[in-house]
């Protein structure tokens, strides 16, 4: 049992590969979260807010910031959202180009399993049924803009063509992916915000979603000359911004970024307010006067950098989690020396620790030896280094 939750050893093994090949350990988030009730504390204010619908978490790196998107997308998923992100360290997620993006945010759109991932489930209903589909995006469309148009298209890629490209033409025109290569005219944007409506209405009407979490993680990267080139294309990602928070409650956005990026987008909201607000060549919705003021008063949660306690609390929350998974009882023996210095992460740290009790594990119960002391001090794995060489040669085939 760990932070007050059982464990099952098929999640606790799944949850110990995935730290081994340096990922979130998806099946056992909370149970490896330290100070969990603090995070819970926050995302449930979050989703729930009835006086805004904008968030914000700043952290440096080595915060546990990733750890804790996830951990956010975990309990936003099993409070009934349809949950989506968008990383801003790639120009594919940029959010100045809204006709680029949406088949990003389309294609990770996820709702709680069983259903799971949007067109994955859009697809099954296509192929099963494709008029049944049709009908019920006529049901949900009306509270999309522009329904005329979207149904139109909608239904002849579902009634016209050879049968056996049906699902592919229509969830290529569903997922967003066929506005990519568009020139991102006002045409162009308005497009892609009505396929997000219809989505969001796709999971409340017939999914019975309560609305949408959007992610938007590395926010920093909106002051980034490589990415945001200048003044103008800031100010178009914020009115993107603003027209996903004008939909409402049912929406709400997470902004991620560092505490630097923090103070830029403050310093940037102060100096450019005005020219950031102008009304020219805007659709109803991206309202950014409005957005900033949101911005300028959010109170942001902020993940400090892990102290010795927290890093122990983790060890001992890995070695449990160890045990169950390999099934052994913990002798007490297991305690591991990591050096924790300049590069070291909650991730990496957590790689180390699993590595290290593979190790142990593997000469204790596998190889056959006698029950012995091993040496306890183990360097961390180089943060680059790829998962197959990451001790993987410890675990029997």
């Amino acid at each position: 049992m760990l932070n007050g939750k059982e464990v099952t050893k098929k999640d606790a093994l799944h949850a110990i590969m995935r730290l081994k090949a340096g990922l979130s350990p998806d099946s056992c988030l909370e149970s490896l979260t330290v100070d969990l009730s603090v995070q819970e504390a926050f995302i449930s204010q979050f989703v729930q807010s009835r006086t805004s619908n904008i968030g914000v978490v700043i952290g440096s790196y080595g915060s546990g910031k990733t750890h804790f998107l996830q951990l956010t997308k975990r309990l936003a998923l099993k409070s009934g959202y349809l949950v989506t992100s968008l990383g801003q360290e790639t120009g594919l997620g940029i959010l100045s180009f809204p006709h680029r993006h949406s088949s990003v945010m389309i294609g990770g759109l996820r709702a709680e399993l069983p259903i799971g991932r949007l067109l994955d489930h859009a697809a099954s209903a296509i192929d099963a049924e494709p008029m049944e589909f049709l009908n019920a995006a006529c049901e949900v469309s009306p509270k999309t803009d522009g329904r005329g148009s979207f149904l139109g298209q909608l239904e002849m890629l579902l009634k016209t063509g050879p049968d056996a490209g049906r699902t592919v033409r229509t969830l290529d025109y569903l997922s967003g992916y066929s506005l990519a290569g568009q020139s991102g005219t006002i045409k162009d944007r308005i497009k892609a915000y009505q396929l997000l409506g219809f989505w969001i209405a796709y999971g409340q009407e017939l999914m019975h979603r309560r609305g949408l979490v959007i992610i938007v993680d590395e926010f920093e990267s909106l002051f980034s000359t490589a990415l945001y080139s200048s003044i103008r294309s800031r100010r178009t990602a914020y009115r993107s911004l603003a027209y996903y928070a004008s939909l409402g409650k049912h929406v709400r956005i997470l902004l991620a970024l560092t505490p630097d990026g923090w103070n830029g987008m403050q310093n940037d909201i102060h100096r450019n307010a005005l020219y950031m607000s102008e009304q020219s060549s805007v659709i109803e919705g991206e309202e950014v006067a409005g957005l900033l003021r949101m911005l300028r008063q959010v109170p942001p949660h902020e993940l400090q950098s892990m102290s010795d306690r927290q890093y122990k609390a983790l060890q001992g929350k890995i070695v449990t989690l160890h045990a169950e998974a390999r099934d052994y009882s913990t002798t007490g023996d297991e305690e591991i020396q990591i050096p924790r210095g300049v590069g070291m992460t909650p991730r990496v740290f957590s790689r180390s620790i699993v590595s290290a009790l593979e190790s142990i594990w593997f000469q204790r119960f596998v190889s056959g030896g006698a029950h012995r002391k091993t040496s306890t001090s183990h360097a961390p794995p180089d943060a680059n280094a790829t998962p197959a060489n990451d001790g993987n040669r410890l675990i029997p085939s």
